[in-house]
């Protein structure tokens, strides 16, 4: 008798235990989304782990997928992504298992992690034209960044209703304007102005750092000259040709670095100006 007491103490116990913990669960899940939802990201990352901790359920889904967000807005990439995997591990639906793909790939894209955001997006299988849409931005996006540009602009027309030839063709005429870009050599830059200083620096169109490079170093140049001739060699290589060769070669490397950055530059203007075509032809 006192054995059969003991069996249904053990299984009330159970069951009350059981609606306790999940009682718990709930609540803490619910809290960790509302600091969520407030900012408060690392407060919500220890309420969602030990949500974690205790279940084994479709919290624990959840939880992988709000804790790759919440590492995301922390930027810590490598956990984000981890939980990320997790979640496309566990995910229930195709929908969930695309979306989880896209957010990955997005944290790599803003990383400039180009060609491991292109593994992602592979392994998508669109299923809305929305899923389609977005994939070919990705796509567009992540080839413009490794400077394949010919199947970036075959992407970035995916994006375009089939019927704007207009808007086709002004992603053509902004395609022409990066290519004219890119014809700036950084080597050339440095090449020239290794010949005439400065030139190198007016080639990439920085007409200031140019001119500034030239007077210097052709004023430097005369002074040291200058010297030879009214003291002595030694005079002038010890007193005025540091001075002379620091600017001198330093504007060979700043022509360089100046032809990049002006890439660089024309090569954000054209992607923001992608972006904005896109967006009002899909409005």
């Amino acid at each position: 008798m006192k054995k059969k007491y003991y069996i249904v103490f053990l299984l009330i116990s159970e069951i009350f235990l059981t609606g306790l913990k999940g009682q718990s669960l709930d609540q803490t899940f619910q809290l960790a989304q509302t600091e969520t939802r407030m900012g408060q990201y690392e407060l919500a990352i220890s309420l969602f782990q030990r949500v974690l901790f205790f279940s084994d359920g479709p919290y624990r889904d959840k939880s992988f997928l709000a804790l790759a967000e919440c590492y995301s807005h922390v930027k810590e990439s490598g956990k984000a992504l981890m939980f990320y995997d997790l979640a496309y591990d566990n995910a229930r639906s195709d929908s969930l298992a695309n979306e989880i793909l896209f957010k990955k790939a997005a944290l790599k894209l803003l990383e400039g992690r180009f060609m491991q955001a292109l593994s992602d997006l592979f392994s998508i299988t669109p299923i809305s034209h929305s899923d389609s849409l977005r994939l070919n931005l990705y796509l567009a996006s992540s080839y413009f960044g490794i400077k394949n540009f010919e199947l970036a602009r075959s992407y970035f027309h995916g994006c375009i209703p089939p019927a704007d030839s207009s808007s086709k063709k002004q992603i053509d005429v902004l395609f022409q304007r990066n290519e004219k870009y890119h014809r700036l050599n950084p080597k050339a830059a440095k090449i020239m102005s290794i010949v005439v200083p400065g030139s190198g620096q007016l080639y990439s169109g920085h007409i200031k750092e140019g001119l500034n490079s030239l007077l210097l170093t052709g004023g430097l140049a005369w002074l040291t000259f200058n010297t030879m001739i009214r003291l002595s060699y030694l005079d002038a290589m010890v007193s005025v040709f540091p001075w002379f060769y620091r600017y001198y070669s330093g504007g060979l490397s700043n022509a360089g670095e100046l032809a990049n950055e002006r890439i660089r530059e024309h090569e954000s203007e054209i992607y923001h100006a992608l972006l904005e075509l896109i967006t009002r032809a899909n409005q």
